[in-house]
Formats: C-alpha cells, sequence, structure tokens
C-alpha cells in the first residue's frame, strides 16, 4: 500500500488516505471477474480513456459488487501520470459525511491541512475542491467517491459537479456509486444538460455525464464461477454442482448461499434459492447460535 500511494506524484499520504488505499487493495482481491460486469467495465474504461472530462455515475441494489468492481478498477489506474483517489464512504470516521469527504480529498491532493474546524459550509468545501481541480491545470485525476447512500447526508450530492456558473475541470474525471432508491442525481444531470447546452452555443470543449447500472447476475457460468470462488476458499469447490441457484441474484446473495451450503448445523432449513438476503443472514445467525451459543450470538 505504501509503495503504491508513492507512486501518485503530488498526492499527500496521510492516514486517511492510507486506510482508504488499504480498503481499495482489499476489496479489488475479492473482485471476482464475470461477463455480466464486462460491458459496464468497457464503458467505464472508455469513460476514462477520454479526452472528455466529466462524471461517472454507477447505481445497483444493495450487494450488487459496486465497492469490489470499483476497487479493482481504480488499482488498474494506478501509475505516475494519473492521480487516483478513492472513497469508500462509511468505512472510517472521516467519510461520514459529504463534507468530511470532500475536505479529506482536498487534503489528499494539496498535501495541506484540511482540518473540518472552520471549514465552511458544504457549497464553500464544494468549491475549493474544484477550484483546486481547475488548477491542477488539466493533469489527469480520478476520483472514485464508492457508496454515496452511505453518507449522513448522502441523498442529494451535488457537490459531484461546480456550481452552475462553473466549468468543469480538464483531465478530471469522477466516478460515484450509489443505490438508486436512496441517491437522487437530479442537480448533477441538470448541470451537465447545461453544460452541454452551453458548449454547443459557445464553442467550449464539452463535458460528460455517464450513467451505469450494474446488472444482477442472470449467467448461469457467473453464477458457478463465483460459487467456485468461494466454495475453493472453503475448500469445497466440487459442492457447486449441487446447489440451486435464484434465476437473478447477486454476488452477496451467492456468498450467503455458499455459507451456507458448507455451514453443518441440522436445523429445518429454507430453500436457499427463494429465500432473500436479510432470510439468509437471520438463518446464518441462528446457525451460530446453534453451533456457538447463545453468548457469542448476542456478541456477533
Amino acid at each position: 500500500i505504501d509503495q503504491m500511494s508513492t507512486l501518485k506524484t503530488g498526492v499527500n499520504k496521510g492516514e486517511e488516505t492510507l486506510a482508504h488505499n488499504a480498503f481499495m487493495y482489499e476489496k479489488a482481491r475479492m473482485c471476482i471477474d464475470v461477463s455480466t460486469n464486462r460491458s459496464a467495465r468497457e464503458e467505464i474504461d472508455s469513460f476514462l480513456r477520454s479526452t472528455v472530462s466529466g462524471v461517472c455515475l454507477v447505481h445497483a441494489q444493495s450487494g450488487a459488487g459496486k465497492s469490489s468492481f470499483l476497487s479493482k478498477l481504480a488499482s488498474e489506474y494506478q501509475s505516475e501520470e494519473v492521480a487516483v483517489v478513492t472513497r469508500f464512504c462509511g468505512t472510517t470516521p472521516l467519510s461520514a459525511t459529504s463534507k468530511d469527504v470532500l475536505l479529506s480529498v482536498i487534503e489528499e491532493l494539496s498535501g495541506g491541512d484540511a482540518s473540518l474546524q472552520d471549514a465552511g459550509t458544504l457549497n464553500e468545501v464544494r468549491d475549493r475542491l474544484f477550484s483546486l481541480l481547475i488548477g491542477r491545470g488539466g493533469k489527469r485525476t480520478i476520483i472514485v467517491i464508492d457508496a454515496v447512500d452511505q453518507l449522513k447526508d448522502g441523498s442529494s450530492p451535488f457537490w459531484l459537479v461546480p456550481s452552475q456558473d462553473w466549468l468543469f475541470p480538464a483531465g478530471v474525471h469522477i466516478i460515484s456509486s450509489f443505490i438508486p432508491e436512496i441517491t437522487q442525481t437530479k442537480h448533477i444531470e441538470n448541470y451537465f444538460s447545461r453544460m452541454q447546452t452551453e458548449g454547443v452555443s459557445s464553442g467550449q470543449g464539452l463535458k460528460k455525464l455517464v450513467k451505469i447500472a450494474l446488472p444482477t447476475v442472470d449467467s448461469q457460468q457467473d453464477k458457478v464461477d463465483i460459487l467456485r470462488h468461494h466454495l475453493l476458499h472453503h475448500e469445497f469447490p466440487r459442492r457447486a454442482d449441487g446447489i440451486n441457484l435464484p434465476d437473478h441474484t447477486t454476488p452477496l446473495q451467492l456468498s450467503l448461499i455458499v455459507h451456507h451450503s458448507v455451514f453443518h448445523v441440522q436445523m429445518k432449513e429454507v430453500q436457499l434459492e427463494k429465500a432473500s438476503v436479510r432470510d439468509l443472514v437471520r438463518l446464518f445467525f441462528k446457525k451460530l447460535e446453534a453451533f456457538h451459543g447463545e453468548v457469542f450470538t448476542k456478541r456477533a
């Protein structure tokens, strides 16, 4: 992690940076390359390689693998030529609110101290960040902000774009993920719609808004690949052939089904392929209680 951080030329390497880098590499290691996500990956690669700057919004239901998907992506773009900043909302004390996240990004990019004290309003902090990005003079910068819906004020992340009268900075690509039922992006869409209209009429460079949905896992081969990935960890790779699978599922649901398939506790089972994630988690804790006892399970 320390070596990778030093690749980010001109970027401060503080505790917050290292915490999110550690999370990124751990989640990237957990990412399973399946065909279901390849179209989304190709779209984001095209977005990041474009000379047109802008914002990419990645939305999907809970458990769809957004964090591991974006972690794998961000880790592969780390280089001396590109400053890659990652923030995984809700994972550290300094990623609980929008202002926390923006201040820590400012601190990482500037190498200075952007403490919360006397930071100003969220709008002012947003303006500070985009002023800093504009001042980088088009240097390639990728900012990944995952799980915006986990922020205390993550329902409307207007701060992913500058103020309405500001142009989006050149060389900057921002990727953000969220659950669409929780987070609304109308403000961002309106900003780019206006930028598109004004850019055409004034001859200024166009900016780009890309919206991508991570789909549910429907391919049978993808499901088997995910199961085998987890079962190899449990040293039961052959058991994948005997597990009934849902038609439409997520990596989280599949991982829970795997845990139940190797957790040998005698009790009345539910039909795993028909159970929701919530029901699978409840069943897991019932098995824990039967295996380890009530005291351990209450602590868990």
